[in-house]
């Protein structure tokens, strides 16, 4: 830059130059805080997964627990009685 002079100098320096100092540090500050949020959403989405995957296996033992009768008739009733209002809307529905 020392080849440099004049006005065009001075305005780099003044208005580009100078400005990147307190730029830099806080686009890294900024870099850094979106790392930790989707670091911070990753762990959310994973957890998320786990959770339907565990639905998903508990709905799949209580069909299986019903389809061997291990459940009392109390029980089967109260399916069946959960499961007739869904049966009945799909069949109006048609």
């Amino acid at each position: 830059m020392d080849s440099w002079a004049g006005a065009f100098k001075n305005n780099l320096i003044d208005h580009f130059v100078t400005s990147l100092q307190n730029t830099l540090p806080n686009e890294r500050e900024l870099a850094r805080l979106t790392r930790k949020q989707l670091k911070c959403t990753e762990v959310i989405y994973i957890r998320f997964r786990q959770s339907v995957l565990g639905l998903l296996e508990n709905g799949v033992e209580a069909t299986k627990a019903l389809s061997q009768s291990a459940c009392s008739s109390d029980d089967l009733f109260k399916w069946g009685g959960s499961a007739a209002p869904v049966g009945d809307r799909c069949s109006h529905a048609a």
